[in-house]
């Protein structure tokens, strides 16, 4: 699948769970997530940085570097510790 907006809409569509998006030597910027995101969100998903803190765009860099994690909303918390487990058990960040 294509662009970032069609992989969250697969949020939308009940045909997924959650989307990652993994910065390494590129990263998405931020009118590909910027759409996407209110939309997911104003549809009770969730959308956040790994950590927790929100996306916040037009900030200079429009490249939006770390792991970006959007959800159905249902246990968006639990997920983001759970990855945050296994990237620290492989050691890839």
């Amino acid at each position: 699948m294509g662009g970032v907006g069609g992989k969250i809409s697969t949020l939308l569509e009940q045909e997924s769970d959650v989307y990652l998006s993994l910065s390494g030597k590129s990263a998405a910027k931020d009118w590909d997530f910027a759409a996407p995101e209110l939309i997911l969100t104003e549809a009770g998903g969730k959308f956040s940085y790994l950590n927790g803190n929100p996306v916040y765009y037009n900030q200079g860099d429009v490249k939006r570097w770390g792991c970006i994690v959007a959800t159905n909303g249902k246990c968006h918390e639990a997920l983001c510790a759970k990855i945050t487990a296994v990237l620290d058990e492989i050691d890839c960040r």
